[in-house]
């Protein structure tokens, strides 16, 4: 091996000949970055190199019980995805690479210990973990635009108050007021449907295993549809959906932060898994726009429509009839649900709102096809950093120019196509799972520096385990100070 050079961005190009490839990733340094599932990159840097890629991953002392399964995603234009999960602690890992069954570079040595996600073992310091996780010092647009109105402070208790008696409806309404009070999470919710409260907590539980925050209080809708109109302005309500219309906090959407906590697990679809589910190569897709979903809007049935006139150009059609029932004929009726990752065997994508933004824009921008993205008022927490046609190509919100949009991308095929590289750059760049932790995290940070009140537990307020039954029977992990307590005092 001619040399290796490791960047602080947890890069490394290696060379073997002829042969260079590059690596890099926070799974290079697990140590340092506990992820429920860990990931790194590889990527040919020599064209003329081989696209055939083995990875295995093995734990670095024979005698401990370390367990992991490991995954390797190509995006069929030399970018591989490897992933691993930990089920045990591991002392170190050795990462071997090779080629058509022969080693290309020397083993790559990761230094632990590692630990697995369910180990409770913050760090002292929130600014410590934001920095060991690579987060950006910078604060994203959306997220400083979001606390621009709160920046003289905020007193806390009396806009509590006001949501307690502003969104008193239970049928209408439901939401959680979130205290953390020395690393434990309390909450008291409202309304008949508070079952989403589950997204709520799994982040902060994810979150507060790996960091100490410092004691903060906030509201967390359980709604899609962002609940601060100018009626209720001034009341600092956590959503994962915003509107031009309406002012909520908003952070990463409980289906993109849900993909990030289980990859690997129970969750089958995640950013990474889309961009490398090895979709056919652009030249051999299929060259029309594909959508398929739910009648959740009228301008869904218009593309359906659409889809009638052009059927050379666009494939859509409606899997699940609930709003529109009466019209379920004139549009075909239902269709079968296919895979999402079937989508990307066509050239282009389509992202229209549903009843709210559509939770899939992160995944679509992942695969290497095209997206067109409805203009909208509603917007998810990346939104203001991503650009239309660079990342997207932008269509009207009646969808009136979008077979215009269609056939202009088949007449600038290589635009089309840098188009696609942008997005999944940008993907790579703000949508991995250690971009959602670190955004909840700098989010939740710069939220505490603006209370004013106390923060109290309040009468009523239900307890939230970190630990649940399930990851109590895990064995114990030597970072966690609690570890030698008997199970029933945890």
């Amino acid at each position: 091996m001619k040399g290796v050079f490791v960047w602080l961005t947890l890069c490394a190009v290696i060379s073997e000949g002829k042969q260079r490839i590059k690596v890099w990733g926070p799974g290079l340094e697990p140590g340092k970055n506990v992820l429920p599932a860990n990931y790194f990159f590889i990527t040919n840097l020599d064209e003329k190199s081989s696209k055939d890629l083995q990875v295995n991953i093995q734990g670095g002392d024979a005698r401990s019980r370390c367990r992991l399964r490991t995954e390797v995603l190509s995006d069929n234009n030399g970018l591989f995805i490897v992933r691993y999960k930990i089920y045990y602690e591991c002392p170190s890992l050795v990462v071997h690479i090779s080629s058509h069954g022969q080693p290309i570079v020397d083993p790559i040595q990761v230094s632990g210990p590692i630990y697995p996600a369910y180990c409770n073992c913050p760090m002292n310091n929130t600014d410590t973990w934001l920095e060991t996780s690579g987060c950006e010092k910078e604060i994203p647009k959306q997220m400083s635009d979001d606390l621009a109105k709160f920046q003289q402070g905020v007193n806390f208790l009396p806009e509590l108050k006001r949501a307690e008696a502003s969104f008193n409806n239970p049928g209408a309404f439901a939401w959680c007021h979130y205290v953390i009070k020395d690393n434990e999470i309390y909450r008291r919710c409202y309304g008949e449907h508070v079952g989403f409260s589950m997204f709520w907590d799994a982040i902060l539980k994810y979150i507060l295993r790996r960091s100490k925050l410092p004691d903060l209080q906030f509201m967390g809708n359980l709604g899609d549809w962002p609940l601060i109109n100018k009626k209720y302005d001034g009341i600092p309500m956590f959503s994962w959906c915003g509107s031009k219309n309406t002012q909520d906090v908003i952070f990463p959407t409980y289906e993109l932060t849900e993909s990030s906590l289980e990859m690997l697990g129970r969750q089958s679809l995640d950013v990474l898994a889309a961009m490398g589910k090895n979709a056919p190569r652009w030249e051999d897709k299929e060259d029309k726009l594909f959508w398929k979903g739910r009648d959740s809007r009228r301008e869904r049935l218009n593309l359906v429509k659409l889809s009638q006139k052009n059927p050379e150009l666009i494939n859509a059609s409606i899997t699940n009839f609930f709003f529109f029932r009466k019209e379920m004929e004139d549009y075909g009726g239902g269709s079968k649900s296919v895979s999402f990752y079937k989508f990307f065997d066509f050239k282009y994508q389509l992202n229209v709102d549903g009843t709210v933004a559509a939770y899939r824009f992160p995944f679509l921008l992942s695969g290497n096809s095209l997206v067109f993205k409805q203009d909208s008022e509603y917007y998810e927490h990346f939104y203001a950093d991503s650009i239309p046609w660079v990342h997207y190509v932008p269509v009207n919100a009646d969808l009136s120019n979008l077979v215009e949009r269609i056939k202009w991308a088949k007449e600038n095929n290589d635009q089309a196509q840098q188009i696609v590289r942008n997005a999944q750059k940008f993907v790579l760049q703000h949508l991995l799972p250690h971009h959602i932790f670190c955004y909840h995290v700098q989010l939740l940070l710069q939220w505490s520096k603006l209370l004013k009140d106390e923060i109290l537990v309040r009468e009523g307020m239900e307890k939230v385990n970190l630990e649940s039954d399930e990851e109590l029977r895990h064995p114990r992990c030597s970072c966690d100070k609690r570890s030698s307590l008997p199970k029933q005092e945890l």
